[in-house]
């Protein structure tokens, strides 16, 4: 019972070494008669209230999976939490997995979208709470740290300068060895940006650009697209409204001349 775990963790009024059965059966019985109808009232609010956020709240998991599978050091995953994982309580290896799900599932994207292509994974956000696009994001991540091993083990680590009117809501850096550089792009607090709980994709991001530490041709690990940077000053930039017009994170990778 995740509630029970839940409460027991917090060790504010219960415990696991000193359980209180009376408060825990209060809690529980108070929860029951909260969502045990749908005529609730505060269910019904608090569906209305779910809708705004949740997408929002989905993609920041997407930017925090981008993120540990792409900052320095080695990521780690809890096994089945390759797709979303709504439980009340944090993960727990102990847990039975349905692999034969995810693995379905890794074998209709490999199908589908073995060669990345923007339209096919648009669609992936039209259903963003089925998993679809986590599983997405962390196997094309893992591909491109295989493809590029030396660059993710052995690269330097830069932090990028996001300017513009939300450059406060971009997370970016570049990871880069030698020739080789790729930039990572974390969206953060993009409720306001998302009219009606939608996603920040697009224009909504206006005159927003990250400064990158090279010129050149980017294309995205996760969409195929390309971006060029632009010329600014003694730079150069990429926009936001480009990098992420079809999906909500993005993992570029520099071209050769």
């Amino acid at each position: 019972d995740y509630l029970l775990k839940a409460a027991r963790e917090a060790k504010v009024h219960t415990s696991w070494i000193n359980p209180n059965v009376e408060y825990e059966e209060a809690v529980q019985e108070f929860v029951r008669a909260l969502l045990g109808s749908e005529q609730s009232l505060f269910l019904q609010d608090f569906t209305a209230f779910m809708r705004t956020v949740l997408y929002p709240g989905l993609c920041n998991a997407l930017s925090q999976t981008l993120l540990k599978l792409t900052t320095p050091g080695v990521p780690d995953i809890y096994q089945g939490n390759e797709v979303w994982d709504f439980s009340l309580v944090d993960p727990d290896n102990r847990r039975p997995v349905d692999f034969e799900r995810r693995d379905r599932m890794l074998h209709a994207l490999e199908a589908e979208l073995h060669t990345p292509d923007a339209r096919r994974v648009h669609a992936l956000l039209e259903r963003l709470e089925d998993g679809r696009a986590k599983l997405y994001t962390i196997w094309k991540a893992l591909g491109k740290r295989r493809a590029l091993d030396e660059l993710f083990r052995d690269g330097e680590y830069l932090p990028l300068a996001v300017n513009g009117t939300y450059a406060d809501r971009v997370c970016s850096f570049a990871r880069r060895h030698g020739h080789a550089c790729v930039v990572v792009v974390a969206p953060r607090l993009t409720a306001a940006l998302a009219s009606a709980g939608g996603l920040a994709l697009g224009s909504v991001w206006l005159d927003t650009r990250i400064e990158v530490p090279q010129a050149g041709l980017y294309e995205d690990a996760f969409t195929g697209e390309t971006v060029q940077s632009e010329p600014v000053g003694e730079g150069y930039t990429l926009g936001v409204s480009s990098v992420l017009a079809h999906f909500p994170v993005a993992l570029l990778e520099r071209k050769p001349d």
